[in-house]
């Protein structure tokens, strides 16, 4: 019985080594292929030539944009808007009329003014003439010569008086804000409009202390 045990524990144990022999060509030939593999692999390496440049280190931060110059428009008489000649966002020249006023008071005392004007001019004439041939006193020719000084100057206030129902750009720029409308009646207190130079913005740009390291003055932004 012992011999029959024997036998069959010798069979199962070559049968077992035969396995183990018929697996290890197989795997002996897996890993020459996975080896073939890998060395049929082929990359891609590209190249490029070293050479120096400049390494840029921007910095973010937010600002308020404002124009080179701005001002606020106003009349410095009363009176009723008959004429408007702008528009928000319109380009303006230096001098060119903005708006325009009745003006029928200013007139009027021009008017006035020129005639009292011509007034005194030909009295003050006409008493040179007699004042030369001694037929009038230096008095009274002090006296017309006075009014006609006078009556120049009033002329020429009223003639000032008389443009300022022109309102004019003081400078080229653009309207940035119109505040009132044709037919309008305004003071000397009411703003009319606000005029910019948008053709240089200037900026105060805030930064923290570390980030403004190695900036010097007259640097682009």
């Amino acid at each position: 019985m012992k011999k029959y045990i024997i036998g069959g524990t010798v069979i199962v144990l070559a049968a077992v080594v035969s396995l183990i022999l018929a697996q290890q060509p197989a795997q002996a030939a897996g890993a020459n292929t996975k080896k073939k593999e890998k060395k049929e692999m082929v990359y891609n390496v590209t190249t490029t030539e070293v050479a120096p440049n400049t390494i840029h280190h921007f910095v973010q931060s937010t600002a308020t944009l404002r124009p080179d110059k701005q001002v606020d428009i106003f009349s410095k008489v009363s009176g009723l808007i008959s004429q408007l000649n702008v528009e928000e966002g319109q380009r303006v020249e230096k001098g060119q009329v903005l708006a325009v006023l009745d003006g029928d008071d200013e007139r009027l005392e021009l008017e006035q003014a020129e005639v009292n004007l011509k007034k005194a001019k030909l009295e003050h004439e006409r008493m040179t003439k007699t004042f030369r041939v001694d037929l009038v006193s230096a008095e009274e020719f002090d006296q017309k010569k006075f009014e006609l000084e006078k009556a120049q100057a009033d002329y020429n206030l009223a003639a000032y008086r008389s443009s300022l129902v022109e309102i004019v750009a003081p400078f080229s720029g653009t309207i940035v804000s119109r505040l009132v409308e044709q037919g309008q009646t305004i003071q000397p207190s009411d703003k009319l409009f606000a005029l910019a130079s948008l053709g240089l913005l200037e900026a105060d740009v805030f930064l923290p202390e570390p980030k403004s390291e190695g900036l010097q003055v007259g640097q682009k932004a």
